[in-house]
């Protein structure tokens, strides 16, 4: 076998592994964090995830079969080698789907975790004003029933109260308490 084509079997094996070994990584690496990853995704995409890791298993697959080719084009059953001696479809097909399954299967787990990542509410502010201070007590008892916190105050002219609240859990409507995906 000349150089050029020896190195051309070199490289193409090399690639088949190192997107079998990446593959392998990156299914061993989210499916250890699972529990975690699970817990930062919203509902819908777990099925999402799971499509990322079957078509990352379908990458390993194309790459063991590339793998084969490539040994069946060197060392053919009939014992028979053609010259010259060249990469056939046996060995780029399935070189082209590891590829192509591996590709998809990391953009897939880019779309889980990166691109819509959830979006943790803002905080709320807001200002109160009070005509004196029974009133801001009164008053303030029934923001807090609503999830409102005072972060400062201060008494202005004719002893006006003015508030400056805080909110972060979002609060049902209804009676002021945490919904139930604010908890």
């Amino acid at each position: 076998m000349d150089d050029p084509a020896q190195l051309g079997f070199t490289f193409a094996k090399e690639v088949a592994t190192q997107l079998i070994t990446l593959s392998t990584g990156v299914l061993a690496l989210s499916a250890t964090f699972t529990k975690d990853i699970l817990k930062t995704i919203p509902a819908g995409k777990e099925r999402l995830l799971h499509v990322a890791w079957g078509v990352h298993v379908l990458a390993i697959i194309f790459g063991v079969w590339s793998l084969l080719g490539i040994t069946g084009t060197l060392l053919p059953l009939d014992g028979v080698r053609q010259a010259p001696l060249q990469l056939g479809a046996n060995a780029r097909l399935p070189a082209l789907g590891q590829i192509l399954m591996f590709l998809l299967g990391t953009g897939l787990l880019v779309a889980v975790h990166g691109a819509k990542a959830p979006k943790i509410p803002a905080e709320e502010f807001k200002i109160a004003e009070f005509a004196d201070a029974e009133a801001a007590s009164s008053g303030l008892g029934l923001l807090k029933c609503e999830g409102w916190d005072v972060i400062a105050f201060s008494v202005v002219q004719n002893m006006r109260v003015v508030v400056l609240l805080k909110r972060s859990k979002v609060f049902d409507k209804v009676g002021g308490a945490p919904s139930a995906a604010s908890l």
